[in-house]
């Protein structure tokens, strides 16, 4: 499936986020995140002009985190930047080692490096990196005590995907199949 075909259009840029996960040998996780901004025309900033198809944002960072998603580690670059002052945001991402990827994760990016703290897009690649920590981590975790015939479901923990999407709504069907330990009633007063 893809999007309706579009209006005749000119593309002027392309914001693209990566992010690859990775169990290492010694247990921890490595989330790897890369920002990029390209634009399809030269574009002028104060700094200069940036040519066509050269990245205006290029940045990368690394979190290594254990199976709880506490983070152990963080490592961020900025290969482009429209400044060169740009080159000393990664620093102050020092501030998030020990804070855990879970409730409130974005309430303590913005606590910890959120305005003049920190940068704007090194932000915005912390942020996204919980959900590409959450599909490694969390998953790979899941998939296992799933595959594990004594452990059809999680039954212990509540699961941090429920009742927050529409499909894991604690009164709907996916989760009276799949989780049903959790289950609740539509009618339920648990439910309010």
């Amino acid at each position: 499936m893809t999007l309706p075909d579009a209006q005749p259009r000119t593309r002027l840029h392309t914001r693209k986020f990566v992010y690859q996960c990775y169990l290492r040998g010694d247990g921890l996780w490595d989330i790897d995140g890369e920002l990029s901004d390209i634009k399809d025309y030269p574009y002028t900033l104060h700094s200069g002009e940036v040519p066509p198809h050269e990245p205006v944002h290029n940045m990368h960072i690394r979190l290594t985190v254990d199976d709880s998603l506490t983070i152990k580690e963080i490592v961020a670059r900025t290969a482009h930047a429209p400044f060169p002052d740009c080159m000393q945001t990664a620093d102050p991402m020092q501030a998030m080692v020990g804070v855990t990827i879970g409730p409130g994760w974005r309430k303590e990016i913005e606590q910890r490096i959120g305005g003049v703290k920190g940068c704007t897009h090194l932000r915005d690649l912390l942020s996204n990196a919980a959900t590409a920590a959450y599909q490694s981590v969390s998953a790979h975790a899941l998939h296992a005590r799933l595959n594990d015939r004594n452990s059809a479901t999680t039954q212990g923990e509540r699961p941090h995907f429920l009742d927050k999407c529409m499909v894991w709504a604690l009164d709907g069907p996916v989760v009276k199949e799949y989780e049903p330990h959790f289950y609740v009633s539509p009618s339920s007063e648990q439910r309010k």
